[in-house]
C-alpha cells in the first residue's frame, strides 16, 4: 500500500510539473520550434561531449560496467 501510494503522489507530482513544462513551452517557445529544437540539441552535444560515459557506445558501456575489477585498467575511476 505504501508503494502504491508513492507511485500514486509521484505520478501526481509529474503531470503537474509536465503540465506546466508544456504550458511554457506553447507561450515562450512556440512560435520557434526549429529554434527550440537547435537549442536542446545543442545543449545536450555539449554535456555529453564532456562526460567521456556518454561519448562511448551502448554495447562498450555496459562491457566496462559490468566488468570485473581485475588488474590495472581502471576506466575513470570506476574500479576504486
Amino acid at each position: 500500500m505504501v508503494l502504491g501510494a508513492f507511485g500514486g503522489l509521484y505520478g501526481a507530482f509529474v503531470i503537474k510539473w509536465n503540465l506546466r513544462a508544456q504550458a511554457f513551452r506553447k507561450k515562450y517557445l512556440g512560435e520557434w520550434p526549429v529554434g527550440e529544437v537547435v537549442v536542446l540539441s545543442f545543449v545536450t552535444a555539449v554535456v555529453c561531449y564532456w562526460n567521456a560515459w556518454l561519448r562511448i557506445d551502448m554495447t562498450e558501456m555496459m562491457e566496462r560496467l559490468f566488468k570485473q575489477c581485475e588488474g590495472v585498467e581502471d576506466y575513470n575511476g570506476i574500479c576504486l
